[in-house]
């Protein structure tokens, strides 16, 4: 056939397609489907104006009511542009975000009036062939669950659930096709936000697809340090239907993101993003990326890794979304691949490319570990994370996490405050262990990545294997499973399958797929020397063998120890090393072990590997004795070395301390500074180490080595550190801290930023006067003619409120004051800085305006300005831009 003969071909299979797409759950399983593009920074070019808002000034979602021809208009103009659907005005329409206009109330009304709006627009341009849909927009509520800090975590899975729930039922009532959770900055919120929404679709009866798309940093990462790869992992296994990217970055920054989608995501992938990184020329935000480039990068983008649903965030126009269409082809679907994803909070792990035995680490179990269950009692929570940090870097790749304890019944809050410990301190995914359901639950809801839950079992029939498994769909988990029924722990072969088999069916009901149901096939000990036990490990290690077999997918996991229970500590480690080699080869999966403290099969010596097959494969009857007789005449082996993160004996002491703070070893630094007191006044300390490494923290921050987390741990280390260094200092002199009054301006309601530098600079010993947001600029001077205040720190998210920061230095200059000012966010650059200090009369503004990129180049601003000479760079600096600023224009 001929290109030409192709062509018309291509063209008929073309319209069956979209002829068999009535819903967009059927487009999107056999289309591509083209999004709309910005909101915000559209809707400004059509003439919005201030009075627009009536009372509500910045609030978007209102603009249905009092502007609802602006909205409609933008709907049309993207739709008119060839977008296959558009995403209502309901971005900040949830009660927390509405609660900030003191619209709380209005949420139902406002949700449904803006899907009014969107599918008014919508029907007048659907054809029977050429269908258009509603996409419900859910923003981010601004609070960070999955952070310890209080000011920047003080909600609950819950609460967020409930606040999302509440917007998704209205959003579906009013008749959206899918529900978009975007710009996501926190996993678990997102996470409570998806499953908001499957819920509210199950309650409404409607089969709606969902949607979830994070924002991702210039350093590849989500806000709170998560990558693509544990974005992925999560929203999959919670039921997010389409995952995906969206704001932040222009299409070249997003790249590396969407091929770990491409490669990886079990779900339908999407890619919506900026017209490239802003820029801000005079008192405007530009966006570099045009219409025709930007489309020419996303038909490369869907041609290459063959994305479902495309689109345009900030920055992008209709005629970006007109050439999208002209130009993106459509893309041969990709098939999804049937990997099983866990996560952490920060990194997806691909569990079919990890080596077997995956290692559990067993330390963190206060029913194995006398050391875990002594510092939990104690409440040492540092002592417990250095515990936990430990087990990860001797290989430990998930961590067994258990906090029952006989001496008190706190075992709810004692694992709550563990698993939000841990969440931020390790890289690895966690396995919650405990009997009671109601423990599972309260930590799967602290928990961002994707747990394990050990265990379920059919002791009790399958009720409580029930509720287990139920936790498990609804947040993503892997459940480990034992052989244990009514009549107790199977013994055999067969009985250990009957049983999985049984809870293969019940899982089945809550849809967990195998691939995330891992079996404890359990085993006895060995040490006993009686005969109905001599098999244990042999029926163990064929069960693995035969369940594999039968049920293709699943996982198995061991308690290794188990099996040498009793036996002394020598001759354990033998009879450990060889039941987990022999079970390795029969299939296991994952081992519950201490990583640092089981020796390789392959390094024992070679009688003794004889000895301890004997016993574990009952070769023969006398293996139990010959085993025991052969330890007992060798001399007791030393204890295994044990990793700590206490700094190594050929650092110096400064390096030490600088150890400390990049490794976050809030339980050791005190010693180690008093050791450098030895040679070293507190002064020098302070400026010399501890500022030094707290710069080296922010550098590791900015090119992606640390995550935010890690950051304020970091930060934490160090006011420890500062504190125990107070007292020793000269009283006239004392610690040279500065006062900062911090404020979001006035009609912008984005904190987040703004809460990061005041922890950052609380942390470091400085004054924090925190204003809040939607500040008004008379408050903002008032604050600083009544207090002693060293810079004024200003944060806007918002395009149309930074305009707020030129009005405040105005308003300062007027009144005689002229504090430095430190002004950030995501509209803000070098040359907006320099434009805003030129005063209306030409002249410059004495005190300096200072852009910060990030929290830590605010730290770094306040640092210098604190200091004679750092101030004094700063200036110089700071005339010499205004200068190339001025020639610039």
């Amino acid at each position: 056939m001929g290109e030409e003969g192709r062509a018309g071909s291509d063209l008929i299979v073309r319209i069956e397609r979209i002829d068999l797409s009535k819903t967009f759950r059927d487009k999107l399983k056999l289309d591509l489907v083209l999004l709309d593009g910005a909101f915000g920074t559209y809707i400004q070019t059509l003439g919005l104006r201030d009075q627009d808002f009536g009372p509500y000034y910045g609030c978007m979602e209102h603009l249905v009511f009092s502007r609802p021809d602006l909205i409609s208009r933008l709907h049309m103009d993207y739709l008119d542009a060839g977008a296959d659907a558009v995403e209502t005005d309901t971005f900040g329409a949830s009660s927390i975000k509405l609660s900030e206009y003191g619209l709380a109330g209005k949420v139902r009304e406002i949700n449904m009036e803006a899907v009014r709006i969107a599918r008014q627009a919508a029907d007048s341009f659907s054809t029977a062939l050429v269908p258009r849909y509603v996409l419900g927009s859910m923003g981010p509520t601004g609070k960070l669950p999955s952070s310890l800090d209080p000011s920047l975590g003080n909600t609950t899975y819950d609460e967020l659930k409930k606040v999302f729930k509440e917007q998704a039922m209205a959003l579906i009532e009013g008749g959206v096709d899918a529900i978009l959770v975007e710009t996501g900055q926190d996993l678990l919120e997102m996470k409570a936000a998806v499953r908001a929404s499957r819920e509210a679709s199950r309650d409404k009866c409607r089969d709606i697809i969902i949607m979830a798309q994070c924002t991702l940093s210039n350093n590849g990462r989500m806000l709170l340090g998560s990558e693509i790869s544990a974005v992925m992992a999560t929203l999959a296994n919670v039921g997010a239907d389409v995952v995906g990217i969206n704001c932040g970055m222009g299409p070249q920054e997003m790249e590396g993101a969407v091929k770990v989608l491409s490669e990886r995501s079990p779900s339908f992938i999407s890619c919506v993003p900026n017209a490239g990184l802003p820029e801000q020329v005079e008192d405007k935000v530009v966006y570099p990326l045009g219409p025709e480039e930007m489309a020419g990068q996303m038909a490369r983008f869907v041609r290459q890794y063959h994305l479902d649903v495309v689109g345009g965030c900030c920055g992008t126009t209709p005629e970006h979304i007109r050439l999208m269409k002209k130009n993106v082809m459509h893309p041969r679907k990709r098939i999804p691949p049937k990997y099983f994803f866990i996560s952490s909070a920060y990194r997806g792990f691909d569990l079919s490319m990890m080596p077997r035995p995956i290692k559990v680490g067993e330390r963190m179990n206060t029913q194995g570990s006398r050391k875990t269950k002594e510092l939990l009692i104690a409440r040492d929570h540092d002592g417990l994370i250095e515990l936990g940090k430990s087990q990860e870097k001797a290989g430990a790749a998930i961590l067994d996490v258990c906090a029952t304890l006989t001496e008190r019944q706190t075992e709810k809050e004692d694992l709550e405050d563990l698993v939000s410990r841990l969440r931020e301190s390790v890289t690895v995914p966690l396995m919650l262990d405990s009997t009671d359901v109601s423990v599972i639950e309260a930590a799967l809801k602290k928990y961002p990545g994707t747990a394990f839950i050990n265990s379920a079992n059919l002791e009790d029939g399958g009720e409580k294997a029930k509720k287990i498994f139920s936790l498990a769909a609804e947040h993503g988990a892997y459940v480990v499973c034992l052989t244990i029924d009514e009549s107790g722990m199977a013994r055999t072969v067969e009985k250990k399958l009957e049983v999985a088999g049984r809870l293969l069916d019940i899982a089945a009901e809550f849809g967990i797929p195998r691939g995330r149901m891992v079996f404890d096939l359990l085993t006895f000990t060995l040490a006993t020397g009686e005969k109905e036990f001599a098999d244990s490990a042999v029926n163990t290690i064929e069960a693995i063998k035969a369940i594999k077999k039968k049920y293709s997918g699943v996982l198995t996991i061991l308690g290794v120890s188990n099996i040498s229970f009793g036996l002394a500590r020598e001759a354990r480690g033998a009879v450990n090393a060889s039941f987990l080699h022999n079970a390795v080869k029969a299939g296991l999966d994952l081992a519950i072990i201490n990583p640092s403290g089981i020796p390789e099969y392959l390094e024992l010596a070679p009688e003794e590997r004889k000895l301890a097959d004997a016993l574990v494969l009952s070769k023969r009857e006398d293996a139990l004795k010959s085993l025991l007789d052969h330890f007992a005449l060798k001399s007791p082996v030393k204890p295994a070395p044990v990793v700590s993160n206490i700094p190594s004996d050929d650092l110096s002491p400064g390096e030490k301390l600088k150890k400390c703070i990049y490794e976050r070893d809030k339980s050791g630094v005190i010693p180690v500074v008093e050791d450098l007191l030895s040679s070293m006044d507190p002064q020098r300390i302070i400026n010399e180490v501890l500022l030094e490494a707290m710069k080296e923290v922010g550098r590791r921050l900015d090119s992606g080595e640390m995550v935010l987390p890690y950051v304020l741990q970091s930060a934490e280390v160090m006011r420890k550190a500062i504190e125990h260094l107070e007292p020793l200092l000269p009283k006239e002199g004392g610690l040279k801290k500065g006062n900062i009054v911090l404020a979001t301006v006035q009609g912008d309601v984005h904190d987040i930023g703004k809460n990061l530098v005041k922890v950052i600079l609380d942390n470091n010993g400085f004054g924090v006067l925190d204003l809040g947001k939607q500040v008004p600029i008379e408050t903002i001077v008032s604050e600083v003619k009544k207090n002693p205040v060293d810079a004024v720190g200003l944060s806007a998210l918002l395009v149309s409120t930074s305009k707020h920061m030129k009005t405040c230095i105005r308003e300062l200059a007027k009144e005689g004051l002229f504090p430095p000012v430190i002004i950030g966010g995501a509209p803000i650059n070098e040359d907006f800085a320099s434009e805003i200090s030129i005063l209306d009369n030409g002249e410059i503004y004495e005190g300096g305006v200072f852009y910060a990129r990030d929290a830590f180049s605010g730290l770094g601003i306040m640092q210098d300005l604190m200091d004679k000479g750092g101030r004094l760079r700063r200036m110089e600096a700071y005339r010499i831009k205004l200068d190339e600023y001025s020639k610039k224009k």
